[in-house]
C-alpha cells in the first residue's frame, strides 16, 4: 500500500512538471489554412479569387439543402398545410423556420462579402484593367441581384454601401422600396472604377 502511494505521488509529480514545463508551447497556435487579404497577391489571379469568394456564398448560404427557393414560395398554395407535413412554414409561422431566414442571411452575407471584395479589387494594381472591370461589374451585379431578391421577399430592406469591417453600422434602417430599386439600378449602371 505504501509503495502504491509512492507511485501515485511520483506519477502526479512527473505529470505536473511535464505539463507545466511545456505549457507555453502547448498553447501556441499556428494557423495552417487561413489566407488573409494581404496574401492573395496583386494580379489577375487575386481578382479571380475575390470574385470566386463572393460566388461561393450562393452555394454555401442559399442553394445548399434547397433552402433558397422555398422562402420565395411562402405565399403559394404549395406551401400551406399542417405543421407536421410542411414544418413551420405550412402552419404560418414564418419566424421559427430556417428556410424563411435563409434568403435574409444569405443575401446579406453575400452583400457584405461583395463590399469587401469591391474594396480590395479596387486596391489591386497589378491586374489588367479589363479583368478588374469585369470582376467589379460582376460584384455590382451580385449586390443588385441580392437586393432584388431581398426586396421581393421582405419589402423594405436595409442597404449597405460598404462592408461592416470598413465601418458600416449593423443597424441600418429599412429603406422604402423605391429607394431600394433606385440602388439596384445605380449598381447595375455603375461604371467600375
Amino acid at each position: 500500500m505504501k509503495l502504491y502511494k509512492l507511485y501515485v505521488v511520483l506519477s502526479l509529480w512527473a505529470t505536473g512538471s511535464l505539463g507545466l514545463a511545456s505549457c507555453s508551447d502547448f498553447l501556441k497556435e499556428e494557423p495552417y489554412a487561413f489566407v488573409g487579404p494581404d496574401q492573395l497577391g496583386n494580379d489577375n489571379a487575386a481578382v479571380d479569387l475575390w470574385l470566386t469568394g463572393v460566388y461561393s456564398k450562393w452555394g454555401n448560404n442559399m442553394f445548399r439543402y434547397s433552402s433558397f427557393p422555398r422562402c420565395l414560395e411562402l405565399d403559394s398554395d404549395y406551401i400551406t398545410g399542417p405543421d407536421w407535413a410542411f414544418s413551420n412554414l405550412g402552419a404560418g409561422n414564418f419566424q421559427a423556420d430556417e428556410y424563411a431566414t435563409s434568403i435574409w442571411t444569405g443575401c446579406y452575407n453575400l452583400i457584405h462579402r461583395a463590399n469587401v471584395a469591391i474594396h480590395y479589387v479596387n486596391e489591386i494594381t497589378g491586374a489588367d484593367e479589363k479583368v478588374k472591370r469585369n470582376a467589379l461589374g460582376e460584384l455590382y451585379f451580385q449586390k443588385a441581384f441580392s437586393y432584388f431578391l431581398l426586396t421581393r421577399a421582405y419589402g423594405e430592406i436595409p442597404l449597405f454601401d460598404v462592408a461592416i469591417s470598413e465601418g458600416a453600422s449593423y443597424n441600418q434602417p429599412r429603406r422604402p422600396i423605391p429607394d431600394v430599386y433606385a440602388e439596384i439600378i445605380r449598381l447595375l449602371e455603375q461604371e467600375p472604377v
